[in-house]
């Protein structure tokens, strides 16, 4: 199956069946009526070893949903909403940068022509209609569209919906409710044993290789550059976020990246390009945007200032041929300035 050229997963009707039913189970506990979306459950999946991070969401009764947050960007997402304040997590740009696997709760009218095939292969033991009656399942993952679950996703929905239930009448039942903080992830212990119910260290996670230094054809116009241009001037900022207008690829739907570099002490926008998630090497976009930022202004910059990245190695052998620093930041005001910007105005661009 098909959405506008774009493959769309198929999942046996009985997963999506047993996935239904658990989600059934779990909207007729209304978790969300004393959780929070704070209140994290680590569940290891028994078939991977991989630690998921469950959530209820609709505290506030805006929506409810259940997500399961997974692999490296999922659980450090978790981690980092845990330690920061609610403005950094309602970005837009940290939104479109999450892991993870979700069932919103939603009206039948909502539902799309592929959930409704669904819908009519399986027997819905929930709400036949209301506000939030029906389950509408998506994964999203860093830059890409929410998309329709594959099987594999549809089973450890199916297992999360489950062992969050199960959770949810364990605190209310007057038992001793666990807390996630800096240190600790509540989790559930799958072989088992007692208690049932543990606090665990949230897992350390190994750095991330650099990227690959792909400079050999960046260095070529790097030498010619530094030949033509011998002006220095102030120190630029070089970074990118992704921009909420989905673009249609031959797979799925993508967030394209806005790759910018600015002058520090202008705000001037020297150079942009817009990056293809499928096609596009993070370290090699930063790189093209900072030699054209060169070649269009005439003049390099004293110093290049980033946020730390494991994609920093080719402008770090950039730079270091065009005799100036990298110099890794945890802010870079001008770019922040430049993304307020930029979200404001796309706020009111219309679609087409």
């Amino acid at each position: 199956m098909t959405d506008h050229g774009m493959v769309i997963p198929q999942v046996p009707f009985a997963a999506w069946q047993t996935l239904h039913d658990a989600a059934a189970r779990f909207m007729a506990l209304k978790p969300w009526t004393d959780m929070y979306d704070t209140d994290y459950l680590g569940i290891t999946d028994p078939q991977t070893g991989q630690l998921h991070v469950g959530m209820v969401m609709g505290n506030l009764g805006q929506f409810h949903a259940f997500a399961m947050y997974r692999e490296r960007e999922g659980i450090e997402f978790c981690r980092t909403v845990q330690n920061l304040d609610d403005e950094w997590a309602a970005r837009p740009d940290n939104a479109l940068r999450q892991n993870v696997i979700m069932g919103e709760f939603t009206t039948k009218k909502e539902l799309d022509e592929t959930d409704l095939a669904v819908l009519a292969g399986i027997v819905w033991k929930g709400p036949k209609r209301g506000a939030q009656s029906h389950v509408r399942c998506r994964n999203s993952r860093p830059n890409l569209f929410p998309w329709y679950l594959d099987a594999e996703e549809v089973r450890i929905l199916t297992l999360g919906f489950d062992l969050m239930t199960d959770y949810c009448e364990y605190r209310r039942g007057g038992n001793l409710v666990l807390e996630a903080d800096e240190k600790h992830l509540p989790s559930v212990r799958m072989d088992g044993s007692a208690p049932k119910y543990y606090l665990r260290e949230w897992p350390v996670q190994a750095p991330l290789p650099d990227e690959p230094d792909g400079s050999a054809a960046f260095m070529e116009r790097a030498t010619r550059l530094k030949k033509q241009i011998s002006k220095s001037h102030g120190s630029w900022e070089l970074g990118n976020w992704p921009i909420c207008m989905p673009t249609h690829s031959a797979t799925r739907p993508y967030f394209p990246e806005m790759v910018l570099a600015a002058d520090e002490v202008s705000h001037c926008i020297l150079a942009t390009k817009l990056a293809n998630p499928f096609s596009d090497q993070p370290g090699n976009v930063l790189a093209t945007v900072l030699l054209d930022g060169i070649e269009k202004s005439g003049c390099k910059p004293e110093e290049v200032q980033v946020f730390p990245s494991r994609h920093n190695a080719t402008l770090k052998s950039l730079c270091a041929l065009l005799g100036f620093p990298l110099v890794e930041r945890d802010e870079l005001p001008t770019f922040e300035e430049a993304y307020r910007d930029f979200d404001e105005h796309i706020q009111h661009v219309k679609p087409c």
